[in-house]
C-alpha cells in the first residue's frame, strides 16, 4: 500500500494561488519584508517536502493568515472572498506540517 502524498492539497491549493494572491500574503506583516515573505512562500509551492520548521519569514504572514476569518460563504471564484479561503487553506496546510504550531 502506498502512503498517500502530504503534498497532494499543496499541489491542488497551488493551481488557485496565483501571484497576486501570494503578493497579498506577503503584505499581511503591515507590509515589512514582503519580498522576503513573497520568495519563501514561492519556495513551498514547489518544496518536495513541507518544513517541519519555518522561520519567522514566511511564518508570521501564514499565522495571520491562517488567523483571518472569511465570511464569504459561497464565494465566486476570484473575488476577494475566494482568493481569502485559498490564501487561508494553503497557510493552514503548511502551519499544520510544522513542529510546535498552536492554532
Amino acid at each position: 500500500m502506498t502512503a498517500p502524498s502530504e503534498l497532494a492539497l499543496r499541489d491542488w491549493v497551488r493551481t488557485r494561488l496565483n501571484t497576486s494572491i501570494v503578493r497579498e500574503l506577503a503584505t499581511l506583516d503591515h507590509g515589512m519584508k514582503v519580498d522576503e515573505h513573497r520568495r519563501a512562500i514561492e519556495e513551498l509551492l514547489v518544496a518536495r517536502r513541507l518544513p517541519d520548521e519555518l522561520d519567522w519569514v514566511p511564518r508570521e504572514v501564514l499565522e495571520l493568515s491562517a488567523h483571518t476569518v472569511c465570511t464569504e460563504r459561497d464565494p465566486v471564484p476570484g473575488s476577494a472572498g475566494w482568493r481569502g479561503h485559498v490564501a487561508r487553506l494553503f497557510s493552514c496546510l503548511v502551519l499544520t506540517r510544522i513542529t510546535g504550531w498552536r492554532r
